[in-house]
């Protein structure tokens, strides 16, 4: 459904034709997402009131990772509107009723491994301190876009920043828990290898979520 205003319409023009179809994205939670088909492709706007660091974030991980290419940025009224293109695929929680479970398991263990292993020193300013990597700061299952295993593609990138990775590993927890269910941390651990056990990861993998 075409949910967007006068103004938000025309800005978009000044990146896609006039007969663009337009749809609000169900897996946003708290930005506005829409999905847009356009005879130039398909993209994704998100507006909100600071995306800066999303666009800079997306600009500067586009050499290293799959992730959306920005396509326009801008400000109309009082929130900052982020075009970018789709990734091809779907999310890993839109996966669980297609893939098997072990095998939506490692690809998130294997998408989150992959992020990690970015280089900081080439992402950002600040030096590579002993036991810190590329934090995604919301290591969502709905935040890994793929077309098949080992085909990991990241979208929602407004937090990122460095860290300790039990930061991204206690929130792939919770988000295993929400969309499989309990019983399979130890098993995206182990895949995904080398971690230190810290009261974060532990609450996140003693949790259980109520449906």
């Amino acid at each position: 459904m075409d949910t967007i205003d006068v103004s938000t319409r025309a800005w978009l023009r000044n990146y896609v034709d006039e007969d663009f179809k337009i749809k609000k994205h169900h897996f946003s939670n708290q930005d506005d997402v829409y999905a847009i088909e356009a005879t130039e492709g398909s993209f994704y706007l998100k507006t909100a009131k600071d995306l800066k660091s999303e666009r800079d974030n997306l600009q500067r991980t586009l050499s290293y990772i799959r992730v959306p290419k920005v396509i326009g940025f801008g400000t109309v009224g009082d929130k900052d509107h982020l075009l970018m293109t789709a990734l091809p695929g779907k999310n890993l929680a839109e996966y669980v009723d297609e893939w098997d479970t072990m095998t939506i398991v490692r690809e998130f263990a294997r998408a989150v491994k992959e992020f990690h292993a970015l280089d900081i020193t080439k992402l950002f300013t600040t030096s590579a301190a002993p036991g810190t990597v590329v934090l995604h700061g919301d290591m969502a299952m709905p935040n890994i876009i793929c077309t098949e295993p080992g085909s990991a593609g990241f979208i929602d990138l407004g937090q990122m920043s460095v860290g300790a990775a039990d930061l991204d590993l206690a929130d792939a927890l919770w988000s295993l828990q929400r969309n499989l269910g309990a019983g399979y941390g130890e098993l995206f651990l182990s895949e995904y290898g080398n971690f230190v056990m810290t009261e974060k990861v532990d609450k996140a993998l003693k949790y259980r979520h109520q449906a």
